[in-house]
C-alpha cells in the first residue's frame, strides 16, 4: 500500500499535464511549450536534490543519543542500586578482564559487586551500530557485562575497521573514493532474475507504446485535438485508481502478488486489443480508462513482486537490472511500431502487437514456478562429476 501511494503523484501529473500542454501549444507554440515544460522539470530536479536517506539520519540521531546518555551516567549510579543482588560466578569475568587492553582497566565506573571496573570513556560504543548487540539500554543508561565488553573489544582489535565517509554519490574510504556500482551482472546467475527481466521488457513494451500511439490513432477515428488530450487524462485518472486499488488488494493476501500482476497484465493486454474496435469518443474513453486502471496496478506492484521473488537483500542489485531492461522495452517499441505504422498505414497492427506483448509477459510470469523447476532439473548433478574411489578393507586392517 505504501508503494502504491508513493507512486500516485505520477497519476496526478498524467491526468493534469495533457490538457495544459495542449493549451501551451495553442498559445505559445512548440518552442514556448517546451520552454515552460523544461521549467517544470527543473523544479523537480531542485526539490529532488533535497532528499536525504531517512535511515541514515535516524541511525546517526540514535547513536548520538545513546552515546551521550552513556557518557553522562553518574559514577554513583551503581548497578546494585538498580538490580537485586544475585549469586554470580566471577571467575570468567576476571579472565575476560585480563584480556582487555590496559586502558580499559582504569577505575571509573563500577559494573559489578566485585569491584571490577571498566573505563567506558575509552570505548566509543557509537562507532559502529552493531556494537549495541553487546549492550542493553533502559533509555537513559547503557548496561553491559564484563564478558560482553571484553568480546566487543577483542572483536574490534582482531578486525580493525576503516571508517567510510558517505559523500552522497559514493563512499570515501580514507583518501580513496569508491564510485558506487550501479549495474550488477552477478544477478544474471539467478534464473528468476533473467525470467523477470524478460517479463518486464515485453510487458513494458506493450504498456508504454500504447499510450504513445493512442492519441494519433484516436484522431483517425474522428477525435478532436482536445478530445485526444482528454483521453490521455482519462488514463491518468484510471492510473490513480489502479495504484490505490492494487495497494489494498495486495495487502489483503487473497492470492500471491505475482499472480495479481500476471492478471492485471493480461487484462491490460485484452483491453488494448478491444480498443481497436472502439469508434466513438466515450467508447474509446472507457477502454483508455481501463488501460489506466490495469496499467497503474501493473506499475505499482512490479517492484513488490520483485522483492517476493529475489528477497530484500538482492533487491538493490536486481532492481537496477530490471529497470534498465524495462526502459529498453519502452525505448525500442516506439521506433519499431513507428516503422510498422508507416508501412501498413494503420494503427491496428500496433494495437494487436501491444496487447500480445502484455499477454506474453503475463503468461511467462504466471508460469514462472514451472519454468524455474524445469531450469533446476536440467542442471547436471553436482555429485555426478566426483570420482568414486573404491576402498577395500581386510580383516587385518579392521583388527
Amino acid at each position: 500500500m505504501a508503494t502504491a501511494l508513493a507512486l500516485t503523484g505520477a497519476s496526478v501529473g498524467h491526468f493534469a499535464i495533457p490538457p495544459i500542454l495542449q493549451i501551451l501549444l495553442d498559445n505559445y507554440g512548440l518552442h514556448g511549450a517546451f520552454l515552460i515544460q523544461g521549467g517544470f522539470y527543473l523544479n523537480i530536479a531542485f526539490f529532488g536534490s533535497l532528499y536525504r536517506p531517512a535511515t541514515a539520519a535516524h541511525t546517526n540521531t540514535h547513536m548520538e543519543t545513546e552515546k551521550e546518555s552513556m557518557l553522562t551516567t553518574k559514577v554513583t549510579d551503581s548497578p546494585r542500586k538498580r538490580f537485586p543482588k544475585e549469586p554470580t560466578d566471577y571467575s570468567q569475568s576476571h579472565h575476560m578482564l585480563n584480556t582487555l587492553p590496559e586502558t580499559l582497566r582504569k577505575p571509573r565506573m563500577s559494573l559489578s559487586t566485585n569491584d571490577i571496573t571498566v573505563d567506558l570513556s575509552k570505548l566509543d560504543v557509537s562507532k559502529k551500530v552493531n556494537r549495541f548487540a553487546y549492550l542493553s539500554t533502559t533509555g537513559s543508561h547503557m548496561m553491559g557485562s564484563i564478558e560482553s565488553l571484553g568480546v566487543m573489544v577483542m572483536t574490534e582489535n582482531a578486525a580493525p575497521e576503516q571508517e567510510d565517509i558517505d559523500t552522497g554519490g559514493g563512499k570515501k574510504s580514507g583518501n580513496r573514493f569508491v564510485f558506487p556500482k550501479v549495474f550488477h551482472c552477478t544477478v544474471f546467475k539467478m534464473p528468476v532474475v533473467i525470467l523477470y527481466t524478460v517479463v518486464m521488457f515485453v510487458t513494458f513494451y506493450g504498456y508504454f507504446s500504447f499510450v504513445i500511439f493512442m492519441p494519433p490513432d484516436a484522431v483517425t477515428r474522428g477525435a478532436s485535438k482536445y478530445e485526444k488530450t482528454w483521453l490521455v487524462s482519462f488514463s491518468g485518472i484510471g492510473d490513480f485508481i489502479g495504484r490505490v486499488l492494487i495497494g489494498l488488494v495486495g495487502d489483503l493476501g487473497l492470492m500471491k502478488r505475482y499472480k495479481i500482476m500476471s492478471l492485471v497484465c493480461a487484462l491490460c493486454g485484452i483491453n488494448i486489443i478491444l480498443f481497436d474496435f472502439a469508434t466513438s469518443f466515450w467508447w474509446m474513453g472507457t477502454h483508455v480508462f481501463l488501460y489506466g486502471v490495469f496499467g497503474g496496478a501493473y506499475v505499482a506492484i512490479n517492484a513488490v513482486v520483485l522483492i517476493d521473488l529475489v528477497g530484500l537483500e538482492t533487491l538493490p542489485k536486481a532492481l537496477s537490472t530490471v529497470l534498465l531492461f524495462q526502459g529498453a522495452g519502452a525505448a525500442v517499441g516506439q521506433p519499431i511500431e513507428g516503422v510498422i505504422r508507416d508501412v501498413t498505414l494503420s494503427y491496428r497492427p500496433i494495437n494487436y502487437m501491444n496487447g500480445a506483448f502484455l499477454l506474453i509477459g503475463a503468461l511467462l510470469l504466471i508460469c514462472h514456478p514451472m519454468l524455474l523447476r524445469l531450469c533446476e532439473s536440467s542442471k547436471p548433478s553436482q555429485n555426478g562429476n566426483i570420482p568414486m574411489i573404491a576402498v577395500t578393507a581386510t580383516e587385518d586392517d579392521i583388527g
